[in-house]
């Protein structure tokens, strides 16, 4: 019954896909309950990667292959979850909606990412002869990819990206991390098992370490200066997740999807990975399936999809595999006495962890075996006050900041926060209300990438077209939360960046400009992190921030200057005189002396020079940190840092040879003091004013030139295919011609800062994007001035419904203030809605002030309040409120024609509107000709409804035509607000009788 249910439910989708997509939701219902591993000529299956696994964890195509005998896919398309997740609810609360415009949904098509990779690919295959280190980056950033195998050579895929799947209507490859990586995940690698711990000298953590890859030596993970760099306990990282096998889907509410966290290899072998087929000690019969007291195999315990090997060709025999089709919400299951050897915990419980983001965002480069500790953003908050102990009152996860718990109203009447579209799912369960738990999860997963939303807009204007089969601008109502142009998606993801950015750092002047008894003055500011790891975190090459300080007189004139951003060559320098640049190495700055510096907060890698002298630069295949003065959160301890691969760097400025800066940061201090000393007037009662400034950069140039000049590949990057197009899906669709679409320059025309063309490739586009989209301007986020003493005035706000979906949010720019943060309610209570922050405005020096809230339900109430800053605080507004009117009417459907004669065509339809006041009917007079230019349609009809709001059907005669002509009719029905979409079954046809 269930497999039933399953098929009737992906044919309503595909009936909203279009014919292309109900083949292949048809495909996929019917081919769900195996494993459909494509076949060579080894005895009917596929070889796995040659050589020991990458990495542990599951591995590629050990899941089942949902859509066969279509492309390997072995995730569910994104526009299944989409259709019951981000629709009537207004895209703000709905998960596709946040999801869309994130990192997570863009981290296969980013430019930067793609660049990247396929430098390093290709420089190491160079280097070594070894084809296939861009592979392992996919497994983040394009896992359905990845798990199919599309990127190992040896299973015919290409690591540069090129067999990658573009099309949305086959795969899920360019979406990034999808929903149902996160879903159905359910465990990760790490220094630890549930029941015990693994030591240093343990075999199996050793074999996990010791993994092959391009080339690794296998020798534990170590540091530059040979202490470890993943400390007991922590996840291994790199993406080494553990995929629930069957298609169980796991959230804040436990279902079936039990687990056992540890990755032990199969008796026997150095094999592990798996997800199921994994015993740990003890069981009866390790390697062999469990079978339960009832004679059935849990699903986690089915036989290996990998190992064991047929006897006589000695190749994997990939066993076919039961899958659920449930998507379970709500209940769990207790532990049968005996089903594993400690508690189980529920399927909830992983993705809920701080573990399970770590698993990601701890990061080593593996290649090379240089072992580099890119990123520790985990291990960062771990050993901090935000996670040491989850008992504290400080104790924070990652996803309490990145993705928020908020209660939001479903509509004025229903004021219940609900995930799904519950006019599509039915209400309960799936409508539940969230409530009484908190509300629901959204999915904003904003982190410090303000740059790739902008990029986004100008590499795909039209993402889902595809899907969607039209251009549908914002249309909510096409494909429940599916819209072709992802805008609203991006502008909301760039504002979430920049409100997680501005909460992260404050800068505060500690001592005003005072002279010392030398004569020279002095200014001293504190730096302070208010965010649970190190800023900046993650990504290490091209992100940045730095202090801009000026000193100026009582004139105005300026007296000392530490750090200038040229937005036109997008160069920093120490002054605005842009003579240079020189980075301050230790937190006293002394310009008296001849030493000014820019205190800039980063971390920056090099490589051995082998004579004594380091060189720096932005290559990820860097294996030596030279710098790093990142501020740590409060609460963090150097001793568990240096164990855990984040330590505190600086270098000889004449070498710039590497040591280990001990005592840059105090234990537990989660800010630096900064002093600047410099020269001004000899009169110690001059009235000197500072004024410091904290700028924000996520991509600088000296990154976006490396990338440009490293990618020597002729691999022409590609989008989407649009189902415009003559050849469809076989016309690719490439990212350069989309520059001219979305800003009127074509990729030829376009040069790099030194007037040099650009390569239509990834390295190419991503400098084009880049270019393109302010060159990476900075964003300012924490200002202190001695000369301002008081806060702004409170902002008078008012808000007006300027369609069904979008409020414009208007006020009056008030004295004082440098920016402004826009907060929302989403619903008319406090008490069944909460407050959260829509955007961050930078003041723009007219009279009034202004943001468009778009995306939302119709017919609701929202609420909105402006907070007003400047150097010396803050002060909120009233709020004001706006209610969006009721909706368009709904599209025509079914247009037939019923009659024609010699000059007249009778056309019917079937209204399903019921608050539409009429029809507008629309024709194009297709020429004798066809290769004669084909004329607009145009309105010819205008008729009330005769159904009086109702439903039914509806018909109409057009007269006066020619006779033997074609023509084209299409239908939209309108109110008071506005025209509907199109009738759904697209224009139709009539010929006329009679002869031409």
């Amino acid at each position: 019954m269930r497999y039933i249910l399953d098929m009737c439910r992906r044919a309503f989708a595909a009936k909203r896909l279009g014919l292309a997509a109900a083949v292949l939701a048809l495909m996929a219902a019917t081919t769900i309950t195996h494993a459909d591993v494509p076949s060579d000529d080894q005895g009917g299956t596929r070889r796995p990667p040659h050589g020991t696994v990458p990495n542990p964890g599951t591995q590629q195509q050990e899941l089942a292959n949902i859509t066969a005998p279509a492309p390997y896919n072995v995730f569910e398309f994104v526009v299944t979850c989409a259709g019951c997740h981000g629709g009537t609810i207004d895209q703000n609360a709905g998960h596709f909606g946040n999801w869309a415009g994130t990192s997570m949904a863009s981290a296969a098509r980013d430019p930067v990412f793609r660049a990247n990779q396929i430098g390093v690919n290709n420089i190491v295959r160079s280097l070594t002869g070894e084809n296939g280190a861009g592979n392992m980056c996919f497994r983040c950033h394009s896992p359905n990819g990845w798990y199919s195998g599309r990127f190992d050579p040896t299973l015919a895929g290409d690591p540069e990206g090129s067999t990658m799947e573009h099309s949305i209507l086959l795969s899920t490859d360019d979406e990034g991390i999808l929903c149902e990586v996160c879903h159905r995940t359910i465990g990760g690698v790490t220094k630890n098992y549930i029941g015990g711990t693994f030591d240093d000298t343990d075999p199996v953590w050793n074999m996990l370490e010791g993994i092959s890859d391009w080339p690794h030596a296998g020798l534990p993970y170590t540091d530059q200066d040979g202490d470890p760099t993943i400390a007991a306990g922590n996840p291994y990282g790199d993406t080494t997740l553990q995929i629930n096998d069957g298609m169980t889907y796991i959230g804040k509410y436990s279902g079936s999807a039990d687990i056992y966290f540890s990755d032990v290899p199969l008796a026997g072998t150095d094999y592990t990975g798996q997800t199921y087929a994994v015993q740990p000690p003890g069981w009866p019969s390790p390697g062999d399936p469990y079978v339960a007291a009832d004679g059935s195999v849990p699903i986690h315990f089915e036989k290996p999809i990998g190992p064991p090997l047929d006897p006589t060709t000695f190749f994997p025999v990939y066993q076919a595999q039961g899958l659920s089709l449930e998507h379970p919400t709500a209940g769990g299951r207790p532990d049968p006495p005996g089903y594993l050897p400690q508690p189980v915990p529920p399927g909830n419980t992983f993705i809920r962890s701080p573990e399970f983001c770590g698993t990601c965002h701890d990061l080593t480069v593996p290649i090379l075996n240089h072992g580099m500790p890119e990123q520790r953003t985990y291990t960062e908050w771990k050993f901090s006050n935000f996670g040491r102990d989850e008992a504290a009152s400080t104790y924070k996860r990652c996803q309490d900041c990145h993705m928020p718990t908020l209660k939001h109203e479903y509509a004025d009447g229903t004021a219940v926060s609900l995930n799904p579209d519950p006019t599509l799912a039915g209400w309960f369960p799936y409508g539940k209300d969230r409530n009484p738990d908190g509300g629901t999860t959204f999915h904003k997963f904003d982190g410090a990438n303000r740059d790739l939303p902008e990029m986004m807009k100008v590499l795909y204007p039209e993402v889902d077209l595809e899907v969607i089969g039209a251009t549908t601008g914002n249309d909510t109502r096409i494909f429940p939360g599916m819209l072709s142009d992802r805008t609203l998606m991006w502008e909301r993801a760039r504002r979430n960046t920049e409100l997680q950015l501005k909460d992260a750092v404050k800068v505060k002047i500690v001592k005003a400009p005072t002279q010392n008894p030398n004569g020279t003055w002095k200014v001293v500011l504190r730096v302070i992190n208010k965010a649970g790891h190190r800023i900046p975190s993650g990504y290490p090459d091209g992100r940045r921030f730095w202090i801009q300080l000026t000193v100026t007189d009582s004139s105005g004139a300026t007296v000392y200057e530490s750090g200038h951003y040229d937005e036109a060559s997008a160069t920093l320098y120490i002054d605005s005189s842009k003579t240079g640049f020189n980075r301050a190495l230790a937190p006293v700055i002394n310009a008296a002396r001849g030493k000014n510096a820019v205190m800039v907060y980063e971390k920056r890698t090099g490589t051995d020079n082998g004579d004594g002298t380091y060189s720096m630069s932005v290559s990820l295949l860097n294996d030596k940190i030279l710098f790093d003065n990142r501020i740590p959160p409060a609460g963090f301890t150097y001793a568990d840092y240096q164990v855990a691969g984040t330590k505190f760097w600086s270098y000889d400025p004449a070498t710039l040879a590497p040591y280990e800066d001990i005592g840059r940061f105090k234990d537990g201090t989660n800010s630096d003091r900064v002093v600047y000393i410099f020269s001004g007037p000899a009169d110690p009662n001059a009235q000197l004013h500072a004024r410091a400034e904290i700028y924000w950069q996520t991509h600088t140039r000296e990154f976006m030139e490396h990338l440009k000049n490293q990618d020597d590949s002729t691999l022409r990057p590609e989008g989407p295919p649009s189902v415009l197009a003559p050849n469809y899906p076989l016309t690719p669709t490439y990212l350069s011609d989309s520059l001219s679409q979305t800003t009127g320059q074509n990729f030829a025309d376009l040069r790099d800062e030194n007037g040099d063309p650009l390569n239509d490739n990834w390295g190419g586009i991503a400098y084009a994007a880049w270019l393109l989209t302010g060159k990476g301007a900075p964003l300012l986020l924490s200002t202190a001035d001695t000369s301002v003493t008081a806060v702004p005035a409170k902002p008078v706000v008012r808000a007006t419904a300027v369609s069904p979906f979008a409020v414009e949010v208007r006020w009056q720019a008030v004295t004082g203030a440098e920016y402004y943060e826009v907060q929302v309610l989403y619903g008319k209570s406090a008490k069944t809605a909460s407050w959260d922050k829509l955007a961050l405005v930078q003041a723009s020096g007219a009279t009034e002030e202004f943001i468009l809230h778009d995306g939302l339900n119709v017919g609701k109430t929202y609420k909105y309040r402006v907070r007003a800053y400047n150097a010396a605080g803050s002060i909120l507004s009233l709020a004001a409120k706006a209610a969006t009117p009721q909706d368009f009417p709904l599209a025509p459907t079914n247009l037939q024609v019923a009659g024609v004669t010699d000059t007249t065509v009778t056309l019917s339809w079937f209204d399903q509107a019921d608050n539409e006041l009429g029809f507008v009917i629309e024709r194009q007079d297709v020429p004798l000709l066809t290769t004669d230019p084909w004329p607009d349609f145009v309105e010819v009809a205008r008729i009330p409804t005769p159904n009086n709001g109702g439903t039914g059907g509806v018909d109409w005669q057009d007269t006066g035509l020619l006779p033997g002509r074609v023509y084209n009719y299409r239908v939209a029905a309108y109110n008071d607000i506005g025209l509907s979409l199109w009738n759904e079954n697209g224009p139709v046809a009539a010929t006329t009788l009679g002869t031409p």
